[in-house]
């Protein structure tokens, strides 16, 4: 009798997961926001781990009052939170994350419909039956998602901070780059995971970016960047060579930035000291080269950057943005 009760606890369980992920899939689209591979196994642990960090806080509050000696339960959810914290970690990784671009509002709306007409349908609303449906309807919404990722060439100017960064995605490859942009303003790392990147999703079709360039160096760049490695897999990061000090927070920050960036097997490349090609695909390339002009930031310096490419039957150029004759363009021929 007691496995019967827990088999059917599991298979409500199941059934429980698969409606909440349907539903949710299209407000996560509609937001730009990727889908965790890890939240049903969360949701597993979550509920009797919560109860007993509840529990545990209740009676350190109770015998706090009561003056009974509490230590032994402060030394148990002290390992209590950090088991949990341990288990959390698992999911800091951008690799359990997947991201879909934004469909067609019918299929926005179709979804959550055919969802509830299972659950309320008497002829599919029994266990079995829905968890099947359910669990077949997901998956074709998934391969649908992926059918429909959008393969042609997108060059697109993102505003951030009285500029632009430069969206690229060709021949399935995702490209960003910054000319100095994004560290203008304390909410850095902010605009990167609630701005960039849903864009990247949305346009793009994955949470993943294979080139970032960055053409000027930053505390806040690179705080925002050690954020962006935790939440999308990012292939290569391009960062100006520069010559001299930064202060103790800078090179605390580029640190940091580059443990993260380690950590998630991303691949730190310099720029800036000699003419680089970075190859996009077989037929897409941008040419990153310095030119005459150094600039500066706290006490080092480091030379002004010229981005040029031609993808399709478009051309541009870009350049540092404290670059003091910046003649950043494009055309299509």
């Amino acid at each position: 009798m007691k496995i019967t009760k827990i088999q059917r606890w599991f298979l409500r369980f199941i059934q429980v997961q698969l409606f909440i992920t349907t539903i949710s899939l299209p407000i996560l689209l509609s937001w730009g926001l990727p889908i965790s591979l890890l939240s049903p196994l969360g949701n597993l642990i979550f509920f009797p781990v919560l109860v007993l960090f509840l529990l545990l806080s209740s009676l350190v509050f109770f015998f706090e009052i009561i003056h009974i000696p509490n230590e032994w339960l402060i030394y148990c959810l002290e390992k209590v939170t950090l088991a949990w914290f341990s288990i959390l970690s698992i999911g800091n990784g951008a690799t359990a994350l997947i991201g879909f671009s934004k469909p067609p509002k019918l299929f926005l709306i179709a979804l959550p419909l055919l969802t509830f007409g299972i659950i309320y349908n008497k002829r599919t609303n029994s266990l079995g039956r829905s968890i099947i449906l359910l669990f077949f309807l997901l998956v074709s919404a998934c391969i649908y998602l992926k059918l429909i990722n959008k393969t042609e060439t997108l060059i697109k100017q993102i505003p951030c901070n009285n500029g632009s960064i430069t969206l690229i995605h060709t021949k399935g490859t995702t490209t960003v780059i910054d000319p100095g942009v994004i560290g203008r303003k304390v909410s850095a790392s902010s605009w990167v995971n609630y701005t960039l990147v849903p864009e990247i999703i949305q346009k793009g079709g994955s949470n993943r970016i294979d080139h970032l360039i960055l053409l000027q160096p930053g505390i806040r760049i690179f705080n925002a960047v050690e954020k962006l490695c935790n939440s999308t897999k990012i292939k290569n990061i391009y960062l100006i060579r520069w010559k001299g000090k930064l202060n103790k927070n800078g090179w605390r920050s580029f640190f940091f930035m580059k443990r993260a960036a380690k950590k998630q097997g991303t691949r730190i490349t310099e720029i800036g000291r000699w003419k680089r090609t970075v190859h996009l695909s077989e037929t897409a390339k941008l040419t990153i080269e310095p030119v005459e002009q150094q600039l500066s930031y706290q006490e080092a310096t480091y030379p002004a950057v010229r981005i040029s490419g031609q993808i399709d039957n478009q051309t541009f150029t870009f350049y540092s943005a404290k670059y003091k004759n910046k003649a950043q363009k494009m055309s299509q021929n």
